[in-house]
């Protein structure tokens, strides 16, 4: 949840509440009164971040509000059809560039053509999460000038491409990076090569649709945390129920490593609230991981120590 400062806390303390207000007084009137504009202000865009639904209709309640809230409507921006591309496209020929500052999440599908594409990530330079699923984005100047630190990518398979790219400055500061490329591509990938990112700690795969080929992983799974021994979490995602069951009842899971978690692909309706979670403040999909791999190390103690 979105802190509250420090001047805001001490304006509420003083505001009567409804137990001490008598009933003659006038509340809403009596605040409008009371509170500084730049404090009334504040309340209505810490509201606005813990319902961000609601920013849409608070922008239109008036030309200072709109001024206000509006930043915050293009903090998370997601392009998941071309009609909302469109529109942004639109924006940006609208506003001044440095307004797209503001943008801090972008989620650009596979969908979406790269004249819609390249402007957007031309212009939302500041970006820290970004989900990038166009075909080897990373042949594109325009994403790798970018130095975001949450990733998601479609590598398109390519082995060479792979171990350069995570040399590439675009990954440096990554600290989750996630894979939406199949199994049987990234499974001959040279994962040494992800020993350069010093800051990774969390890792999402597409795993394999069966327990035996998930299984057939392991060794690619050492291989990883070999190079990358501060790594946290490695996420394989799967669609099949019958896997999901198997590695629910496993207490280490199928790949018998505490720190690989397999998972649920979400659908494709819900990839946009998935991708969203964190930036609006909502449990995502590493924080789950993160309290199944801590479970198993407080139900393993001898893993939990090797790993502390």
């Amino acid at each position: 949840m979105h802190k509250v400062s420090s001047k805001l806390r001490r304006v509420l303390a003083r505001t009567p509440t409804a137990e001490h207000t008598p009933v003659h007084e006038t509340r809403p009137t009596q605040i409008r009164e009371n509170l500084p504009i730049e404090i009334l202000g504040e309340i209505f865009l810490w509201s606005a971040r813990i319902h961000p639904e609601t920013m849409p209709a608070l922008a239109r309640v008036s030309k200072w509000f709109h001024s206000s809230i509006e930043p915050l409507l293009y903090e998370v921006v997601s392009l998941f059809w071309p009609t909302t591309a469109h529109k942004f496209l639109f924006a940006i020929h609208s506003k001044p560039l440095k307004f797209f500052e503001n943008v801090k999440t972008l989620l650009i599908t596979a969908v979406i053509p790269h004249e819609l594409a390249i402007p957007a990530l031309r212009v939302c330079t500041h970006v820290v999460n970004i989900a990038c699923w166009l075909n080897q984005p990373q042949k594109l100047p325009v994403v790798m000038s970018l130095r975001p630190q949450r990733i998601s990518i479609n590598m398109s398979g390519s082995y060479a491409q792979a171990a350069i790219a995570f040399r590439d400055p675009f990954f440096a500061r990554a600290t989750r990076l996630s894979f939406v490329d199949p199994p049987d591509l990234w499974y001959h990938w040279p994962w040494s090569s992800l020993s350069v990112l010093n800051h990774l700690t969390h890792l999402e795969l597409r795993g394999f649709e069966t327990e035996y080929r998930l299984r057939e992983c392991q060794p690619k799974m050492a291989q990883i945390l070999l190079a990358v021994p501060r790594l946290k979490v490695i996420i394989l995602l799967v669609m099949d129920e019958w896997v999901l069951g198997v590695e629910k009842a496993a207490v280490m899971g199928i790949m018998d490593e505490p720190r690989c978690v397999v998972m649920k692909m979400p659908r494709a309706e819900n990839m946009q609230g998935e991708w969203e979670a964190y930036p609006r403040g909502r449990e995502d999909r590493w924080e789950r991981a993160e309290a199944i791999v801590l479970w198993r190390m407080a139900t393993l103690p001898t893993y939990g120590d090797c790993l502390r």
